[in-house]
């Protein structure tokens, strides 16, 4: 008896998961980035080998799974994916924590993040992405620190604390 309550629970759950998850598809922002560089490399067979090794690697694997866990989420909550943000959009949003009120502004490649209450008030926070090199940089004090490191070669990201580089 108790496995069968064990089945009819897997399966309960399975259908209920699916049909209220049905409606979050997104837009898989990062993938498509990831398969359109793969298409500028070379020709039809250079495409295709390269294709191979990120599926073997797991590139394209890492890729869906942050589309799917993060940023499809993102989207389908607040609307917009920050991957596919394009040229000129803003978007803004006021957010509470620990008894401060932040407003965060974000633009393509660019999140700016001002205290509007409490003992921070007026201090702004900025992050930016470098698409040149893969890097989030913080601007402390007027200078650009490097917080993290994408190497698309392997599919891995690296933090970095700036107090550590320095």
């Amino acid at each position: 008896m108790n496995r069968y309550l064990k089945v009819i629970s897997l399966c309960l759950a399975v259908v209920v998961g699916s049909t209220s998850l049905a409606s979050c598809y997104g837009k898989f922002a990062l993938t498509r980035k990831l398969y359109t560089w793969n298409g500028t490399l070379g020709n039809k067979f250079v495409n295709t080998l390269v294709m191979w090794v990120l599926w073997i690697v797991p590139v394209y694997g890492i890729a869906g799974l942050i589309d799917i866990v993060a940023l499809n989420t993102i989207e389908f909550w607040t609307g917009s994916n920050p991957m596919a943000m394009k040229e000129g959009q803003v978007e803004k949003q006021k957010v509470a924590y620990e008894g401060t009120t932040y407003e965060l502004t974000a633009t393509r490649n660019k999140l700016e993040i001002v205290a509007l209450d409490g003992a921070s008030a007026g201090i702004k926070t900025s992050l930016q992405y470098n698409e040149e090199d893969q890097s989030w940089y913080a601007n402390h004090d007027g200078m650009m620190e490097k917080i993290a490191q994408i190497h698309p070669e392997d599919g891995t990201y690296e933090l970095i604390n700036p107090a550590e580089a320095r």
